[in-house]
């Protein structure tokens, strides 16, 4: 764009009739600070040498040429960044930035699973059997049979196991156990108690089966008084083997069987024990 001043004749300056034609302004009949001010104001703004009467002269805006290169130039780098950030990328390049974003987010998803205090719970129930001591040399030994429901809150041990150098590829766990039992055998009763285990991972973590065996200490008490203890309330001792089958990422089915021995540690006479054996099954869910 620009103007194209000339001195003329004064005359009324208009513009010509073809459009082939440049506009020609004639500077002594319009002015431009009364009918382009601005216009005016923006020639100043943009320090362009003011015009005079008389002057002939073609003006071009040459101060906005280095602003208006400056302007294409970012608009060119603005385009050739949205493009190169928004073209499709090939199939190669596509499926190895998938599997690194996989592989990150499985990272940070075991971080976030192995820094989890409360790594899991367990609800299990089944059946328990053991047997009792005959009263006299005339009768059979009794069963001694219950039912138990047993809960589980899992923690994890590796995050301190990891600071001696301890890694297991399987689950570490301290295991806070309570549970309760309907006794139905010799006659109704009842149990209730809370046992300490560890639990320990034979196979990899992230496998849909894991296997698992168990450990621990406990106590009991007994509604039932039997004649091989003296003592209602009673010490256990336990350890079993179980299975996880993993049917959804967080979700597993249980079973377990397991051994019992209950005492009282030499209390109170008489202290013959009493072993009792568990058939289990349950679900479990880790976060």
């Amino acid at each position: 764009m620009f103007f194209l001043i000339k001195k003329t004749e004064p005359s009324p300056c208009f513009l010509n009739n073809s459009f082939d034609k440049k506009i020609i302004y004639n500077y002594n009949d319009f002015n431009m600070k009364r009918f382009f001010p601005r216009l005016s104001f923006i020639l100043r703004r943009l320090k362009i040498p003011a015009l005079r009467p008389g002057m002939k002269a073609t003006l071009v805006f040459r101060p906005l040429v280095p602003r208006a290169l400056a302007l294409a130039g970012s608009i060119i780098l603005c385009a050739v960044f949205f493009m190169a950030n928004n073209c499709p990328a090939d199939e190669g390049t596509q499926a190895v930035s998938e599997e690194k974003g996989q592989q990150q987010e499985l990272a940070l998803q075991k971080e976030e699973k192995e820094a989890r205090i409360l790594s899991g719970i367990e609800i299990l129930s089944g059946y328990a059997w053991s047997k009792l001591k005959a009263k006299s040399d005339f009768e059979l030994k009794r069963d001694y049979n219950f039912y138990p429901i047993i809960v589980d809150f899992s923690f994890n041990l590796k995050n301190l196991t990891k600071k001696i150098g301890i890694n297991p590829p399987g689950v570490l766990e301290f295991q806070l156990e309570p549970y309760i039992a309907y006794v139905s055998s010799p006659n109704a009763n009842a149990e209730i108690g809370n046992s300490f285990m560890l639990k320990l991972g034979l196979l990899p973590e992230d496998w849909k089966v894991q296997l698992y065996a168990k450990a621990g200490l406990g106590m009991v008490y007994m509604t039932n008084h039997t004649p091989e203890q003296s003592t209602q309330f009673n010490f256990i001792s336990s350890g079993g083997l179980g299975a996880h089958y993993f049917f959804t990422k967080n979700m597993a089915f249980t079973m377990e069987g397991r051994m019992r021995h209950l005492s009282n540690s030499g209390i109170k006479q008489p202290n013959h024990g009493i072993n009792t054996y568990f058939a289990l099954a349950g679900i479990s869910y880790k976060y």
